[in-house]
């Protein structure tokens, strides 16, 4: 399964990422979220779940939430995390990738990256930047998801 959308009490970001207590209690956020995972059945026991990571605000709190949902035992999946790098933004595309990478560590889930030359395919194949990124970007994540299982 392949999720993508593109703080708490009881996690608080350091400069190295999250820092969880292992008993807190599920926010009203949290628990609607696995409310709607369970009702509409979205996975499977102990499934492999890749999680797409920008690194921006979005995506890092959908990995914040599916954490603590799988710690708490809400779901019960093996999380994955993918990131693309565009190599768009040169250092800043970099650094949005180091941070994944120390999230993941600090969480210990395994985060897998990849880089994608947006602008050559873009030029090959005379796309836009935007249709050229969601392009690779779709692509590399269903590697991903692949590689490690996730339906």
């Amino acid at each position: 399964m392949l999720l993508s959308i593109g703080i708490y009490d009881g996690l608080r970001m350091t400069s190295i990422g999250p820092k969880f207590r292992q008993d807190r209690i599920l926010l009203e956020f949290e628990k609607k979220v696995a409310a709607f995972i369970t009702a509409s059945c979205l996975f499977d026991t102990n499934e492999p779940v890749l999680l797409a990571v920008s690194g921006g605000a979005d995506s890092v709190a959908l990995l914040f939430v599916m954490l603590a949902l799988a710690r708490t035992g809400a779901i019960d999946v093996r999380l994955v995390v993918g990131h693309v790098n565009h190599k768009l933004r040169e250092q800043a595309a970099d650094a949005d990738q180091a941070f994944v990478a120390r999230l993941g560590k600090k969480a210990g889930v395994k985060v897998v990256a990849r880089s994608v030359d947006v602008r050559s395919f873009a030029t090959e194949r005379k796309l836009s930047i935007e249709t050229a990124a969601r392009k690779l970007r779709i692509r590399a994540l269903i590697g991903i998801a692949k590689e490690n299982g996730c339906k």
